[in-house]
């Protein structure tokens, strides 16, 4: 159950996840988000697999969380954070994704240079009734577009459009 997004936020920024593995985003990033606490911002890092209660109760609490790349881009994680009403901070994207989270409008892009996280944060910590509604919008977005029941429902349209679009062609086809 995702908590209510209409609260009180107690933190700048929160991120849950393992470093060690996979794409060099994500370390560098904890390095820019340890200045960003040294400069007196709010950031909660959690390098632990939290219960997905407290996890999804701490997002909440964020203004931003962020989800950078890993092993792969487009995941569960940035649908969890939309959720709880919090602006997710992800790294530009490079694969084409389904109905995405759109840069101003749900999420917060940024560049993976160095600095780039960083900057981010500061221009987004700068606005934080545009994050309040951002994260409303996100929210909003998550359900219309990436429940369980809408991705299913997507995928079997898809599948299904796909399978008559093939019998179609199939027909048309030489008989040869």
């Amino acid at each position: 159950m995702l908590p209510e997004p209409v609260h009180e936020k107690t933190v700048d920024l929160f991120f849950c996840g393992k470093v060690e593995a996979g794409s060099e985003v994500p370390r560098r990033g904890v390095a820019e988000l340890r200045t960003l606490q040294s400069e007196g911002y709010r950031i909660e890092v959690c390098d632990r697999r939290l219960p997905m209660s407290a996890f999804l109760q701490r997002t909440a609490d964020a203004w931003l969380a962020w989800s950078p790349e890993g092993l792969g881009w487009d995941c569960m994680r940035h649908y969890e954070i939309a959720g709880c009403g919090t602006v997710q901070l992800v790294n530009y994207p490079s694969i084409h994704r389904h109905r995405p989270f759109l840069d101003g409008q749900h999420c917060i892009l940024y560049g993976v240079e160095p600095g780039g996280l960083a900057g981010a944060v500061r221009r987004a910590l700068a606005d934080k009734p545009r994050l309040r509604q951002m994260g409303l919008a996100a929210r909003a977005h998550v359900i219309e577009n990436h429940t369980h029941r809408r991705m299913c429902s997507y995928i079997a349209q898809t599948c299904l459009a796909a399978s008559n679009h093939s019998d179609t062609a199939a027909s048309d086809a030489a008989p040869w």
